[in-house]
């Protein structure tokens, strides 16, 4: 009896698939070598569907378990893609094409959702029926499908900005105001109508509270209304939770707002007879004693975003924002330019210090005073040091580019983000340890054929092609962990290159002990710390040493946690805060 194994290959790596689109691919079925692979047929399927399952807070729990609605079908097609017969010992590709058509009762097809209550999922599935003997063999994949922008759309979808004034007044379903501290909150959302593929984008500022603050945090809730036999079940669950503020955050400051819809868990918002799916921004204020402050905007998501701006009051704090470039694409400031500004206000500020301290080190040198007991050397010393510090200080901040380090243990996924923002497979990645020494990614103004790479003390470019075998821990060809390998790749493939931002990818932490040296070679002058752990386990001593290390040898390092395999917890929403505890 021969064993084998039947896989699906799709021609587009994202899965990503539009209404009306071809889905095309293979279908690989791979045998033992030894013998004739006998099948009855091999058959390609694809389904579509909503789920809805009731929540048993609203209706009781014996009427979710018979009340639950059925699977409502938008798309149901198979094929055959290969007759009854034998195929090849070793292995046999089968190429397939497959329309993504709703069904003939149904207008359009829906956005793949993945929430709670209300699931939208599209699968391909591939059977292979064999004799009574042997096991039938299948394989699904779930493939993501996105709603086409459309111009129609985009000109119904305008944005709408909201300012907003929280005080114990402005407060609803409280009994007792007289128990709340007094407290001034004011703010704006730039739109409460969201294209899905950008941030919401906002700012808020403390005017004053009679009680501390101990956080200020942005959540993103999705309400899910489902019809059933007695009503409309309405249940709200929280997506994410960003904290924007912690402690007692200064008054009269502006605090951005940024928040990023995750895809599968968002979806454009969706009105049907049979169920909703909606969204909701909370802003939270949590005081120093627990207390609770929640203030509520509805949002509508969308695929497509109209250009026409509406005609909205000036912003409150537009006197606090520098006069900035606007962005050719979207009519708005760049904060990748804010940051280059900022920078280069910094560099005149410390510069103008040094100066005032090299005039005071020479008075303090000057042979009067040196002769006198006006000042003491150790007050001299402190100058001194004050001087040296500004000096470094410039150096760092003098650089015209934003140097964003990506850092954590092997297999965790820093070469595979780095990859996924370049839009292309530049760094070597994959399973065990991949990447053998530093690769620093820079915008250049070469085009894709010429891109390079430099190897520490040759001035002669390397093909890019190269860089896999010589940046691979796989290869024969190795560097030292240390090294830097400067990588050119064109800036019009990046957005963040254009932007004269340097992405830096580094070997695991934990293969080697000496993280001082790394640190003091290329890490000293980063301005961002990007740790990529996996969200399947918990932090090791390794990454908690790192940060240590960091912190000795910088002041006030920016360091950002990429929890990469988070979506794992779709399959398993009951104890993702319960993982999310142990991080």
């Amino acid at each position: 009896m021969s064993q084998c194994s039947i896989d699906i290959r799709l021609k587009r790596s994202s899965k990503e698939y539009a209404d009306g689109d071809l889905i095309s691919g293979e279908v690989i079925i791979s045998g033992n070598g030894a013998s004739t692979i006998q099948h009855n047929g091999v058959y390609l399927s694809l389904d579509g569907m909503v789920n809805i399952n009731l929540s048993t807070k609203n209706v009781g729990m014996f009427e979710a378990f018979y009340n639950s609605a059925k699977p409502f079908q938008l798309i149901n097609y198979s094929l055959e893609i290969s007759k009854p017969g034998k195929l090849a010992a070793s292995r046999t590709e089968i190429p397939f094409e497959i329309p993504l058509r709703a069904k003939s009762s149904v207008k359009h097809l829906y956005e793949t959702y993945h929430g709670v209550f209300i699931t939208i999922q599209y699968f391909l599935r591939v059977d292979m029926k064999r004799s009574f003997l042997s096991k039938d063999l299948s394989k699904q994949i779930e493939i993501l499908m996105v709603s086409r922008p459309t111009s129609e759309l985009a000109e119904k979808a305008v944005p709408k900005p909201v300012e907003f004034k929280i005080t114990p007044d402005t407060l609803t379903n409280v009994k007792d105001k007289s128990k709340i501290p007094n407290f001034l909150i004011t703010g704006q959302i730039d739109s409460t109508v969201c294209c899905i593929q950008k941030p919401v984008n906002g700012q808020l500022m403390v005017h004053e509270s009679d009680l501390p603050i101990k956080s200020i945090e942005i959540q993103l809730i999705r309400v899910e209304t489902c019809g059933c036999a007695e009503g409309y079940a309405k249940d709200l669950t929280e997506i994410q939770n960003i904290q924007i503020g912690e402690g007692d955050v200064p008054r009269q400051i502006a605090i951005p707002i940024y928040m990023i819809f995750p895809r599968l868990f968002t979806c454009p918002t969706l009105l049907t007879t049979n169920f909703k799916i909606e969204f909701e921004i909370n802003l939270v204020l949590v005081f120093e004693d627990d207390r609770l402050i929640t203030e509520n905007f509805p949002i509508k998501l969308t695929r497509s975003m109209s250009n026409r701006m509406p005609n909205s009051k000036l912003n409150r704090f537009d006197s606090m924002q520098p006069s900035t470039e606007t962005n050719a694409d979207s009519g708005t400031a760049s904060p990748l330019k804010l940051f280059k500004q900022a920078r280069q206000s910094m560099n005149s500020i410390y510069l103008n210090f040094s100066l005032i301290l090299s005039e005071i080190n020479a008075f303090f040198d000057s042979a009067e005073l040196k002769s006198s007991d006006v000042v003491s050397y150790a007050e001299i010393q402190k100058i001194q040091g004050f001087k040296d510090k500004c000096e470094g200080l410039i150096k760092m901040i003098s650089r015209d580019r934003m140097k964003c380090v990506f850092f954590g243990r092997t297999s965790n996924g820093k070469s595979s983000t780095i990859n996924a923002m370049l839009h292309q497979k530049i760094l070597p990645m994959g399973i065990g340890h991949t990447t053998n020494c530093f690769l620093q990614v820079e915008g250049s103004d070469l085009s894709e054929q010429d891109a390079c790479f430099y190897i520490p003390g040759c001035d002669q470019p390397e093909q890019i092609k190269n860089l896999l075998n010589l940046g691979s821990a796989l290869s024969k060809e190795k560097l030292d962990s240390s090294s830097l390998v400067r990588v050119l790749w064109p800036k019009e493939k990046c957005r963040l290159l254009k932007e004269d931002v340097v992405l830096v990818d580094s070997p695991g932490i934990d293969v080697s002990i000496d993280l001082d040296t790394w640190i003091d070679q290329n890490c000293l002058d980063a301005d961002v710390f990007v740790l990529v752990v996996n969200a399947e386990s918990t932090l090791t001593k390794t990454e908690k040493d790192f940060f240590h290390k960091v912190n000795e040898k910088l002041t006030q390092p920016n360091i950002f946690i990429l929890n990469n395999r988070w979506d794992a917890t779709a399959y398993e929403p009951e104890t993702a805060e319960i993982v999310r505890d142990q991080h």
